[in-house]
């Protein structure tokens, strides 16, 4: 999935997402890290923050650059969604 990211092959994604029925229990955390990733980011491209924001939060976090990576992404996924910031202030 992430060779079709770059070349920004989104239809063979959806198809990829959709029709994969991953059983994650037989899965490397690894594995089931990156899918969760680039699920999310086809997630974000779609405008589904929702989505987005679920896969985001299932990946399991080792290392501060992954940390860096995921928030990268969760940070304007939550702000869309009006979760960061009370706007009454």
């Amino acid at each position: 999935m992430s060779i079709l990211f770059t070349f920004h092959n989104y239809e063979m994604i959806k198809l990829i997402v959709h029709s994969s029925k991953l059983n994650f229990k037989n899965v490397e955390n690894k594995f089931r890290d990156n899918y969760l990733f680039l699920k999310a980011k086809y997630a974000l491209v779609n405008e589904n923050f929702k989505e987005a924001e679920s896969c985001f939060e299932m990946i399991t976090i080792k290392t501060i650059p992954q940390k860096r990576l995921v928030l990268k992404y969760l940070i304007p996924c939550k702000i869309f969604l009006g979760k960061m910031f009370d706007a009454k202030n």
